[in-house]
């Protein structure tokens, strides 16, 4: 992994979320409680990342969000049925118009990439025009490895500042 890969992504941080993603799915047939219990270890975790991020399933359906995410989607007027859970990636990168469209394209063909397995990170630096401000962001998807499910997280780190 480059240095870039590690700026952007902690190994210790994938190690925990693929750690905790997993548990949680071998621990759902031991009951609801373990697993809603999982499952908030899961949130809290990712909500504690300055990074926007999103778990998205073998179809680039996002399962889940962190605080991160929603709040930039709030404050930039986007409701949580345009880009949060059971919202399909790949929708939303083919109906990105206008300014925000750059790259759209490319991220849904590197989130490809990603969950057919036939790479282990891609990353896309972008413009995000906002209201108030453009944004620059570095978006990257790397696998959950799962024997079972061909599952990736996707993330987007603001490097405006850069």
């Amino acid at each position: 992994m480059s240095d870039t890969c590690h700026t952007f992504y902690s190994v210790t941080f994938l190690q925990l979320v693929t750690a905790l993603s997993m548990l949680l799915l071998s621990e759902k047939k031991k009951g609801e409680k373990r697993q809603e219990e999982i499952l908030s270890l899961v949130q809290s975790a990712l909500d504690g990342l300055s990074a926007r991020i999103a778990p998205v399933d073998e179809k680039g359906t996002i399962v889940l969000v962190n605080k991160q995410w929603r709040n930039f989607a709030k404050e930039n007027q986007l409701t949580p049925d345009m880009v949060s859970e059971g919202v399909n990636y790949f929708d939303v990168c083919r109906q990105a118009e206008g300014e925000w469209s750059e790259g759209a394209m490319d991220f849904a063909r590197g989130l490809q990439r990603i969950l057919n397995r036939e790479e282990e990170l891609f990353t896309l630096e972008y413009p995000c025009p906002a209201p108030d401000k453009e944004f620059w962001f570095r978006a990257g998807v790397t696998p959950l490895p799962d024997e079972n499910r061909n599952w990736a997280v996707v993330a987007h780190q603001d490097i405006t500042e850069q």
